[in-house]
């Protein structure tokens, strides 16, 4: 029996001969089903590695896989994803073993192209649609026998299947083509849905400085609602000699840290415990129940202080009385603060509410074909040694992941004008004082207030990824070592990541103009978010059955050819904070 080992920490990988960081993806799972892909595809990768992108062997697979579904889940630290259970009882050893390479190899290119781990919902999201092309998914949801599992049957294969098995491929599509900032989202097969959930926390009484269900989450998190003690500045009166009267009550409700609300009612309080505090020092305190004294020295000056509290109401006055000189000045603040008693008033027992708000999103097809004639197939087959349908098929699925990328990254543009800024370059002056890289550090706090912003509204997370176009690509690239750490990714026409910014931004091309805005001397950067929880994405990816390619019927035309479809989402999130996590900065007088 294998011997399961777990995997963390960060990895590096080569490429190009050059050595590149890659981080593990900052992202935490609500759901046990995703926490438990998260941790197989840890074993997985450590148990069976591969080398010089060798495929696996059939009977190293077959063994982990057996080892892991025998062990329980206290043993191996994981369960087994049940539909790759349900795949590989469908499957010969052999292969079963593509599905696992297929899984390992996805995730060694995500890496290369995006320097992190692979994310856990998205392999969830993968393992999903292998599941799809099963014909156990087949028979549980009825779906229709064009989705079955190509290959699938241990006694006959497909010979008319492109691939040998449908799952290979639609692991394959989904890894390689993820988008970095997405949420990946499971969808059911039986009612084509993917239900998004927010986890949300809220006051279960007005309390402290929250109103009744007022959120306890994010920036809105800490204010006073647990704590017993409640602090009031005191109205200063009229003084009559050297003494001045200070009134006021304390209340459960806080309008702020330093004011109660007089209208919340009677508040009953902890006896011998209030304290009054002038200049933020303890001037005095309840001494016996009801009866306050104390008192302190400000400059040369002594002040006494006494008064009364009223422990059943909260109400207080406290005469504060100088040595000498004048009264205490009405810019000296006089705060007095008191203690809840919730064994004498239960009710007011503060309490948090947990709510699950869900939000169903809906697949919509994308579906085209390919046909060749028989001159067409023999003539590019004999001259070039190419197969055109093959090569059509391959140009479809390219051009289908590339139009989810840019449309996402349209979303996100439109959502980003809720969260702009400007930055003048001003290379035209500054080129004559400062370097570039200079001039990008000026950057960060424009960009510091955006990401802070950002996480204020999305009550989660600030800006991670960077989307530019080829003039602040060619700067950045252009930038020293020790604030830029280059991709190692050759130049190519369509998106891809340039490398790490001050060590904490990742940048990436763009090319289209309709999301990155450039002039001769100006140009944009859209900011997006890294989800720590990986619902809160401000876009949201989804894919309901893996992708069909089915050979279409010969008519007296002799064209033959084949068909493509799939059915997925590419949306924003429907949670309005978590679509919150875009911002942009217009960049001006860059001049180079």
């Amino acid at each position: 029996m294998a011997t399961i080992r777990l995997m963390s920490g960060i990895v590096s990988i080569h490429h190009s001969g050059q050595p590149m960081t890659i981080v593990n993806a900052e992202r935490s799972y609500a759901s046990k089903k995703t926490q438990g892909v998260e941790k197989f595809f840890g074993s997985l990768r450590e148990n069976l590695k591969k080398e010089k992108g060798v495929a696996l062997d059939s009977a190293t697979t077959h063994e982990f896989m057996a080892s892991a579904i025998s062990l329980s889940q206290s043993v191996t630290g994981f369960d087994v994803p049940e539909g790759l259970v349900t795949v590989r009882e469908e499957l010969k050893p052999e292969q079963f073993s593509a599905i696992t390479s297929a899984l390992l190899d996805g995730a060694s290119v995500y890496e290369r192209e995006h320097g992190c781990t692979v994310p856990a919902d998205v392999l969830e999201v993968a393992i999903g649609q292998a599941y799809s092309t099963s014909r156990h998914a087949a028979s549980r949801f009825a779906l229709p026998t064009s989705i079955a599992l190509d290959s699938s049957s241990n006694e006959a294969s497909d010979p008319l299947a492109l691939q040998t098995n449908r799952a290979v491929t639609s692991i394959l599509s989904t890894i390689m083509s993820a988008c970095p900032f997405a949420l990946y989202l499971p969808f059911d097969l039986g009612s084509n849905e993917a239900k998004l959930a927010i986890v949300s926390h809220r006051a279960g009484l007005a309390h402290g400085q929250y109103a009744l269900d007022a959120s306890l989450d994010g920036a809105n998190s800490g204010d006073v609602f647990l704590s017993s003690s409640r602090t009031h500045t005191g109205t200063r009166g009229t003084p009559s000699g050297l003494a001045v009267d200070y009134t006021g009550k304390l209340t459960k409700v806080q309008n702020d840290r330093a004011h109660c609300d007089a209208a919340a009612g009677d508040l009953k309080l902890m006896k011998n415990r209030a304290l009054v505090y002038i200049n933020g020092q303890v001037a005095a305190k309840e001494v016996t129940a009801g009866i306050i004294n104390g008192s302190i020295v400000i400059g040369a000056i002594t002040y006494s202080v006494a008064g009364v509290i009223n422990n059943d109401t909260g109400v207080f006055t406290v005469t504060v009385t100088a040595s000498d000189t004048a009264p205490l000045g009405a810019a000296v603040p006089l705060m007095v603060k008191g203690f809840i008693d919730y064994e004498r008033d239960a009710s007011i027992t503060p309490s948090v509410s947990t709510s699950a708000d869900t939000y169903l999103l809906y697949a919509k097809p994308w579906r085209a074909f390919v046909q060749t004639t028989p001159d067409a197939d023999s003539q590019m087959a004999n001259e070039l040694g190419i197969d055109p349908a093959s090569q059509s098929m391959v140009a479809i699925g390219n051009q289908l992941a590339n139009e989810r990328h840019y449309d996402a990254l349209f979303m996100a543009a439109q959502l980003a004008s809720q969260n702009a800024d400007s930055f003048l370059f001003d290379w035209t002056d500054r080129n004559r004082q400062m370097n570039a890289a200079q001039i990008f550090n000026d950057m960060l706090p424009a960009v510091g207030r955006a990401s802070q912003k950002m996480a204020n509204d999305t009550m989660s997370y600030g800006i991670k990824y960077w989307y530019v176009g080829v003039r602040l690509a060619a700067l950045i690239q252009g930038l020293p070592s020790t604030i830029f750490e280059p991709s190692g990714l050759a130049a190519r026409p369509g998106v891809y990541r340039l490398g790490r910014l001050f060590g904490l931004y990742e940048v990436y091309y763009c090319p289209k103009a309709d999301i990155i805005s450039e002039t001769s001397n100006s140009s944009k950067i859209l900011f997006i978010g890294q989800a720590l929880e990986s619902a809160r994405a401000p876009i949201v990816f989804g894919d309901a059955v893996a992708p069909i390619i089915k050979p279409l019927g010969i008519n007296t035309d002799m064209k033959s050819g084949f068909f493509r479809y799939e059915r997925n989402f590419t949306e924003v999130n429907p949670h309005t904070p978590s679509s919150l996590g875009c911002a942009q900065l217009d960049v001006t007088d860059l001049s180079v």
